[in-house]
């Protein structure tokens, strides 16, 4: 995963601080495998800082969690705590979405199966290809009984 940081109106960043919210972005990827890459922004305004994470991950899917905090690393751990628990609930969703298709496939996958054994032929009533194609005459009007 890509990680991004950039820095508005904020002159000098530590790097180890830097390599921190790396390695804690990082992370998200326990939460949802797909990412393709994350932008971490950190903007000063005034004594507050406003952090914000984009996540983008595959087919167009967008996670955004914003934070204005006093303190940059208490802002930080709630950005990523908010990610947390946005992909979490995605991929409660996306699960279940998952098993009630499949629950409606296996209904009716036992109504077919019910059907077909209900059905039983015997093999003297049944008509061969031969039969069926001599009392039947494509193009004219269908044989009378």
């Amino acid at each position: 995963m890509k990680v991004t940081l950039t820095y508005r109106h904020i002159d000098d960043m530590n790097p180890q601080f830097q390599s921190l919210a790396e390695d804690k972005v990082s992370r998200l990827e326990k939460f949802f495998d797909r990412i393709h890459s994350a932008e971490l922004i950190f903007d000063k305004q005034g004594e507050r800082i406003k952090v914000e994470l984009i996540i983008s991950a595959v087919r167009g899917q967008m996670f955004i969690s914003e934070l204005e905090d006093l303190n940059v690393n208490t802002a930080l751990d709630s950005v990523v705590g908010k990610m947390e628990r946005q992909m979490k609930k995605f991929n409660e969703k996306t699960k279940g979405r998952k098993r009630r298709s499949s629950i409606r496939s296996g209904r009716l996958i036992a109504e077919m199966m019910e059907a077909r054994t209900a059905a039983t032929y015997s093999d003297d009533e049944e008509e061969t290809y031969d039969e069926i194609m001599d009392n039947y005459d494509f193009g004219k009007e269908k044989p009378s009984e």
